[in-house]
């Protein structure tokens, strides 16, 4: 049997199985920082998920916020299928028709933003999103709710992650003592 906050689950052969091979290869019982959901999923379509032995569930995480329009979203899939068999998929160097059409696209709709910077991570992004807001504000302090990933400014006060604590020698991000835009240049 398997225990989940609202139900007991039957847990067949194929389960336990698919549940030990991840256990193996996986970095650690906990997948997040709090606990490990205790399904092995199959697949996913729309807003359901489907375990190993085929039961079908609501996907009230959205894919853990990766898939606000649900999994498998048609529209979605068509697209970047169309857009991979007309441009042969990722292109290389760092400049692109697609990153001109898309910064154009986000500054007609962002007038005030005047360039977009494209990171090849959602790490990345926060990261530098976060180093932007701190210089900005003049402050290292981050106020955040839920999990945002692995960095360093996510587990500030996580001691039990195991990071370092800045004392008075490390570095730390200077304040802002000028305007971001002369900060920037």
């Amino acid at each position: 049997m398997l225990s989940t906050p609202h139900a007991t689950l039957a847990v067949t052969d194929t389960h336990k199985s698919a549940l030990r091979r991840a256990l193996r290869v996986t970095a650690s019982e906990k997948w997040d920082l709090n606990r490990r959901f205790p399904l092995v999923m199959s697949r996913a379509s729309g807003a359901h998920v489907w375990d190993v032995d085929g039961r079908r569930y609501v996907d009230l995480t959205s894919c853990s916020g990766a898939a606000p329009l649900g999994a498998g979203y048609e529209p979605v899939v068509d697209h970047v299928v169309s857009e991979l068999r007309r441009t042969g998929g990722i292109l290389p160097g760092p400049l692109s028709v697609h990153r001109i059409e898309l910064a154009e696209r986000l500054a007609e709709i962002f007038p005030r933003a005047q360039r977009s910077l494209f990171f090849r991570t959602g790490s990345c992004a926060t990261t530098a999103a976060i180093r932007l807001a701190r210089a900005h504000m003049g402050t290292n302090l981050v106020l955040t709710s839920g999990y945002h990933g692995w960095h360093d400014w996510q587990l500030q006060d996580r001691p039990a992650m195991g990071l370092p604590r800045p004392g008075p020698g490390q570095c730390r991000l200077p304040l802002r003592s000028r305007p971001i835009r002369e900060t920037f240049r």
